[in-house]
Parts: C-alpha cells; structure tokens; sequence
C-alpha cells in the first residue's frame, strides 16, 4: 500500500494482448530529484520486457525532466522519502541500459 499513497512512488505494469498483466516496475523520484527505476519483474519474455520498460523510463524521465539514477562508485546511493507510508519494499534500483 506504501506505493499506492506515496506521490513520489508508481508501479507500472506491462499487459499482453489480452489484457493480462505480464509484468511490472517500481518507479520512484529521488531526494536528489533523479527517476530511480527498481527491477524489472515479469512471467516470462524477460528480455523483451526489460527492453520496453527501458524505453519507458526513459521516455517517463525525459518527460518529467529528471534524470535517471545510475548506480556507481559516487552514486550507488539513493534516498527516497517516505510521505505517508512508514515503510516500503526495496529491491534495488535497476541501471536502465542507454538507447
């Protein structure tokens, strides 16, 4: 529930032509005002699905006008606040691959 309340959380799902949920992605904003894309989690195809949540976050950060948090030696770190939620899964950010 800590997802569906906090403003700067959002799970996005992936559907196939049925309609069916096949897959799904945290996204969150930083304290540091940077998109922090999570794991990519799916049923199968997951190549596939990484590949289109990939263009997704990237499309989602150019539009918001932030940049999308990279895991390395002087940013592994990330915080994201906790709005009204007093805590909430996280399974570690993903490095979206570049375009």
């Amino acid at each position: 529930m800590a997802i569906a309340l906090d403003a700067n959380k959002h799970v996005v799902y992936a559907r196939d032509a049925r309609g069916d949920v096949v897959g799904r992605q945290l996204l969150a904003i930083s304290e540091a005002g940077e998109l922090v894309c999570f794991q990519v989690h799916g049923k199968s195809n997951h190549e596939r699905l990484e590949a289109g949540f990939a263009e997704l976050d990237r499309a989602f950060a150019r539009s918001l006008g932030l940049p999308i948090h990279r895991s390395g030696t002087d940013r592994d770190h990330y915080t994201i606040a906790e709005i009204l939620a007093l805590r909430w899964w996280d399974d570690g950010s993903w490095d979206v691959p570049d375009a």
